[in-house]
């Protein structure tokens, strides 16, 4: 862990990079290795640091979130955009839009029709 700065890690966080410092100087300031750090005599029998397991599922739950997070800003981003279509087809397209506006349009006036029978009689 000596060079936290190589090729392959240019492109860290902010807080990831944050955290690989805190971890090496961390370690730095203990005489011991990690190792030795969190080594357990009987791995069985000995207790299992219930804070380190929060901390380390809290982390990997973050990590998940903003790589979720960065490939769906990437996907719209990268997105192709809508083809051009051809005369034809647009017309054919702004037809089948404006049936369809119709139709919605048409089912509305019903709907207010049958739901005020007054104008229904006064126009019969």
């Amino acid at each position: 862990m000596n060079s936290v700065i190589t090729s392959e890690t240019n492109r860290l966080s902010v807080e990831s990079f944050d955290a690989i410092q805190t971890v090496k100087y961390e370690l730095m300031s203990e005489p011991k290795s990690a190792i030795q750090l969190y080594r357990k005599k009987e791995y069985l029998k000995d207790k299992v640091d219930r804070n380190l397991c929060k901390n380390m599922n809290s982390a990997s739950r973050n990590y998940r979130a903003e790589v979720l997070n960065k490939k769906n800003v990437c996907d719209k981003q990268s997105s192709p955009r809508k083809k051009l279509v051809s005369k034809e087809a647009a017309k054919k397209i702004s037809a089948k839009a404006a049936k369809l506006q119709r139709n919605i349009d048409l089912k509305k006036m019903r709907s207010q029709v049958s739901n005020n029978p007054s104008t229904s009689e006064s126009c019969t």
